[in-house]
C-alpha cells in the first residue's frame, strides 16, 4: 500500500458521504455500487487501522444502515450489450459477500473478547467457534474449503487465490478466538 495515510483520509471522507446513502432508492444500480464501495472500504479500513494503530473513522457505525450488495445489473441498452453474465460474476459476488460476513464476525470477536476488559468465558469461545464453522459450511460450493486437507488442484486461476485466502482468514479467526485462552 503506497500511502496508508491517504487511504485513512479517504475512508473518513467516505464515512461522511455514506450518511447520504439512504437518499438513493434501494435496488438501483447506483445504490448497489455505493454499498459495494462502503463494504470494501470498511474491510480495508479494518485491516489498515489494526495494523498501523490508526484511529478508526467510525465507518463501522454505519454498517447497520448500509445494506449488503445485491449485485444489481446496470441497465444497458440492447445495442451496447457485449456479453451475457456468467458464473464468474456469481463467483465474485459470493467471494465478496463471504468477506463481508467474515469481517463482521472478526469485528464482533475483537469487540467482545479483546475490548470487554474482562477475561471472556469459555462459552463465548464456543459460540464464536460455532459461528465461524457456520460461516465456513455455508459458503457456496465454488468457494468451500477443507481445513485439515491439502487444497485440491485448481480448475481456474481464480481458485488459486480465492479459496486459500478464505481458508487463511478462517485460520486467523480461529487463532483470534483461541488466543485469550492460550
Amino acid at each position: 500500500m503506497p500511502n496508508p495515510g491517504k487511504h485513512w483520509t479517504a475512508s473518513t471522507t467516505l464515512r461522511a458521504a455514506a450518511w447520504c446513502f439512504g437518499r438513493r432508492p434501494p435496488g438501483t444500480w447506483l445504490a448497489d455500487m455505493q454499498s459495494r464501495l462502503y463494504w470494501n472500504t470498511l474491510m480495508f479500513e479494518s485491516v489498515l487501522t489494526d495494523e498501523l494503530s490508526l484511529l478508526t473513522s467510525q465507518l463501522s457505525d454505519l454498517q447497520d444502515r448500509v445494506p449488503l450488495p445485491k449485485f444489481v445489473k446496470m441497465e444497458v441498452p440492447a445495442l451496447q450489450r457485449l456479453e451475457e453474465p456468467n458464473s464468474a460474476d456469481a463467483f465474485c459476488h459470493y467471494h465478496f459477500l463471504s468477506q463481508i460476513a467474515h469481517r463482521v464476525l472478526i469485528y464482533r470477536i475483537k469487540e467482545t473478547i479483546y475490548y470487554s476488559g474482562s477475561y471472556p468465558p469459555s462459552s463465548l469461545e464456543d459460540e464464536f467457534t460455532y459461528q465461524l464453522e457456520q460461516w465456513r459450511h455455508q459458503l457456496p460450493a465454488a468457494i468451500q474449503f477443507e481445513v485439515d486437507s491439502e487444497m485440491p488442484p485448481s480448475r481456474f486461476p481464480r481458485d488459486v487465490v480465492v479459496t486459500p485466502w478464505l481458508r487463511a482468514r478462517y485460520l486467523v479467526a480461529k487463532w483470534h478466538i483461541s488466543r485469550p485462552f492460550l
